[in-house]
């Protein structure tokens, strides 16, 4: 299911550089990329810029 963020632009850049820095932290712990906690913030992470890119898109069509 994909779910919608309702969020501004910049919380949702803001949510993805958190994300990204979480995921880097979690592997350093974690020494895994396929460790269920990374997993888990990758996919997370994943939802967040697909929508970002959903948006990116629109805006350029006009939508």
């Amino acid at each position: 299911m994909v779910r919608r963020h309702r969020m501004r632009g910049e919380d949702l850049l803001r949510k993805i550089n958190t994300l990204q820095f979480q995921l880097n932290e979690i592997f350093k712990q974690k020494g895994s990329l396929t460790d269920c906690a990374v997993l888990k913030v990758s996919q997370e992470l994943d939802n967040y810029v697909v929508e970002h890119q959903r948006r990116m898109r629109d805006e350029v069509s006009g939508k």
